[in-house]
């Protein structure tokens, strides 16, 4: 039965590649509807076969079609992902690990990213293809907090099960509404005009609410405040008037506070009952934490995700060895999710609370980590000037997208989870927007998300 399904997926991954646009659309469903997947028995081997797949067949007969008009396919940035090709294949001869496909798996997270941007950025996309996939995309955002909703009724207010993108990945529940946030936030600066933006802004924070996760709601000031200043330094060209932040202030200020008292008292960690609907208790709250980010002095191993990550990076930066540039092995936190996996040597408790900064200095040391930096940072940081290049609205509104889910990855990826380089929806999102942000195509686009030109 296994091998059917296989067989299936192949056939249907190959079917899909030869529309290009169609596959590129499909594949966006088919990571937006995981969940659905796994439970009608695929098997999560079988589900990325079919997700790779497409993206492979449709990328190779966009290039063969546009090989056949003459046009010429770029490829900005492939340098990297050379580098660090060359990279992983040289640290497993330097430090073998127990499974090279282990090795391959942690690779394909850039790889298959690099894809999505080369699609993004080549394929001669119309004008109302563009609308159609953002209107697509956005229903695709509003299903989640369908998903939500199921969840409540069904499992109940826990981590696992995130919309119907992931079960088992629990923090995406507080990336993903950051993402969301910033999506809805950029399209209103834009383009003004949005039916029920409030109701759309709480929906995608409630799918964190509902995945018990509380620490997103803290970021949320940095992030409408970086929309509000590239929305003026980059499209009215002029600085953020004082007032504006006066007035943004005590809003954003409510909205947090609000959702801040709201967290702890449905979150069982950080009340003192341990229950949904508890007591609202600040130093309690406030406690839990810090503990939660540095752990205590009385544990003879870190704890939290910030104190393990400056445990680690003590570890690395004593006595510097060649296993501190290169890693202790490509893959090795591939599959691994618990506290038993190898990790109490570098003094650490617990695996799964590491970012993905933490387990790439172990993993695959200074050289590795400084390469998936430049890889990220590339395609956002670098983008800033494209943004600044268009006299355009929509090109104005993808690269403030861009910039900002930038900005989130940065606090993932250095302070929170590895959900940016692990899981495919953020990373497709990102290297989507940033293909498109430099697409020639879409270049002198300037419609709105609602027009039905």
């Amino acid at each position: 039965m296994t091998l059917i399904v296989l067989i299936v997926s192949i056939i249907f991954a190959i079917y899909l590649g030869l529309n290009p646009y169609r596959g590129f659309k499909v594949v966006t469903l088919i990571i937006f509807i995981k969940v659905i997947f796994l439970m009608a028995g695929i098997s999560p081997t079988n589900y990325k076969i079919l997700v790779e797949l497409t993206i492979l067949s449709m990328v190779f007969v966009m290039f063969y079609q546009l090989k056949g008009r003459r046009i010429k396919v770029k490829t900005p940035g492939i340098w990297i992902v050379i580098l660090f090709a060359f990279f992983v294949v040289l640290s497993v001869s330097l430090v073998p690990v127990d499974n090279v496909f282990n090795a391959f798996s942690f690779f394909r997270h850039v790889l298959f990213a690099y894809l999505v941007f080369l699609f993004a950025y080549n394929y001669p996309f119309s004008k109302i293809q563009v609308q159609n996939y953002l209107k697509f995309l956005e229903t695709l955002f509003l299903l989640q907090i369908f998903g939500a909703v199921v969840k409540v009724f069904t499992v109940g207010f826990i981590e696992e099960y995130v919309g119907f993108m992931e079960s088992s990945s629990g923090s995406l529940n507080a990336i993903f509404p950051l993402i969301g946030i910033s999506y809805f936030a950029c399209k209103h600066y834009f383009f003004k005009k949005q039916k029920y933006l409030f109701l759309k802004l709480i929906g995608v924070m409630f799918i964190g609410i509902v995945g018990i996760k509380r620490g997103f709601v803290a970021f949320l000031p940095a992030l409408i405040l970086a929309i509000v200043y590239y929305y003026y330094k980059f499209v009215l060209n002029k600085k953020v008037p004082i007032i504006n932040f006066i007035l943004i202030s005590p809003i954003l200020g409510t909205v947090v506070v609000g959702a801040i008292l709201f967290g702890i008292s449905i979150s069982p960690y950080l009340n003192k009952e341990q229950k949904i609907g508890g007591s609202v208790d600040l130093n309690y709250a406030y406690e839990i934490s810090m503990y939660k980010s540095f752990g205590n002095s009385k544990s003879t191993l870190a704890k939290g995700r910030i104190g393990s990550t400056l445990e680690i990076l003590d570890y690395r930066t004593q006595n510097l060895s060649l296993k501190d540039w290169v890693g202790d092995g490509v893959g090795m936190f591939v599959g691994k999710t618990t506290a038993t996996s190898g990790i109490r040597k570098y003094n650490v408790a617990v695996l799964t609370i590491l970012p993905a900064f933490a387990r790439h200095i172990l993993s695959i040391g200074f050289i590795g980590s400084t390469l998936i930096i430049l890889f990220y940072f590339y395609f956002f940081i670098g983008r800033v000037k494209d943004i600044q290049a268009r006299n355009s609205k929509f090109i104005n509104f993808i690269g403030v997208f861009v910039v900002v889910t930038g900005l989130i990855f940065i606090y993932d990826y250095f302070l929170y989870s590895p959900v940016f380089y692990n899981v495919f929806v953020p990373n497709f999102l990102l290297f989507t927007f940033a293909g498109l942000l430099r697409n020639q195509y879409v270049k002198d686009f300037n419609f709105t998300i609602e027009s039905k030109e």
